[in-house]
């Protein structure tokens, strides 16, 4: 079995940053990435999560600024205004989904979500928009759904002529990622979402039976233990977004698999260079008569 390791891309990846930002720190110029954490409450007092740190030092290590900021969710709209004025700022994004309480309870709540996030998304300024957020940022999808694409495409996993299975298609990443393969030749490309445990029994079997017939399954649910070992077959390629999507059984019982991405070192590290990248990018579309 096959282990879809993003380090040899990163490496390369990582010189490459450096030297755009170091010609950008000659000009005075370092970019700098905001997060917005969208809480029920204002907090009155932020503690720095082992997550956040990696994401500061990661940048950090390249030259660059992260900032995190979590604020009440209904304060996100004036955060995302600062970002736009603030031209030491090149890049925002809102950390999804986002819970908002008055909605709680509300027939059609989800939909409602989406919509109101969607509003907000929308008035981040689409050049500093480096995660592909709102409708006018030119990026398309996200950097974690381009990271879930391009980490099986460097070992040659690309999908042509094969069959493609997205599980959790319709969620921000799943949806990305499914997008992405909608324009290849593959052979046939299908999505699986929804929560399990209201499933009957025969739609579940209907969709094992998806799953086992895939060449190449991405798992984007966001759910722990999404796909099992005896959920898979033989020569499959299982690429998982998150670090839990995949059941430990994959691991110790997973040998019939081709590939698989590890636990740790999979698509996260990719995803974050290929934010740097974005970033980088719009610190220099946006200075560039100073940095020129």
């Amino acid at each position: 079995m096959l282990y879809l390791n993003s380090e040899c891309i990163t490496n390369n990846l990582d010189d490459v940053i450096r030297q755009d930002v170091e010609v950008l720190t000659e000009a005075g110029v370092t970019p700098t990435l905001v997060g917005l954490e969208g809480l029920a409450e204002t907090p009155s007092h932020v503690e720095i999560s082992k997550y956040t740190q990696r994401n500061i030092e990661f940048y950090r290590s390249l030259g660059m600024n992260y900032v995190h900021r979590p604020v009440g969710v209904y304060d996100l709209h004036r955060e995302v205004d600062k970002i736009n004025a603030d031209e030491n700022i090149h890049g925002g994004m809102v950390y999804t989904p986002l819970d908002f309480p008055d909605l709680a309870g509300e027939p059609d709540s989800r939909e409602k979500t989406r919509l109101r996030t969607g509003m907000l998304l929308d008035t981040l300024d689409p050049q500093k928009a480096v995660d592909g957020q709102g409708s006018q940022s030119e990026y398309n999808t996200g950097a974690t759904s381009d990271a879930g694409v391009r980490l099986p495409d460097e070992y040659g996993f690309d999908g042509f002529g094969a069959n493609v299975l997205v599980l959790g298609h319709l969620g921000t990443v799943g949806s990305g990622i499914y997008r992405h393969y909608s324009n290849r030749p593959v052979k046939d490309l299908q999505g699986i979402d929804g929560d399990p445990e209201k499933k009957t029994d025969e739609q579940k079997a209907k969709e094992l039976k998806i799953i086992k017939a895939a060449d190449i399954i991405v798992v984007a649910t966001g759910s722990p233990s999404t796909v099992t070992s005896d959920m898979t077959s033989p020569g499959q390629v299982l690429v998982g977004i998150g670090r839990r999507d995949l059941d430990k059984s994959v691991y110790e019982d997973g040998g019939h698999l081709l590939a698989v991405t590890p636990r740790e070192g999979g698509v996260g590290p990719l995803t974050q260079r290929i934010l740097a990248r974005r970033l980088v990018r719009s610190a220099q579309l946006l200075t560039k008569p100073k940095a020129a």
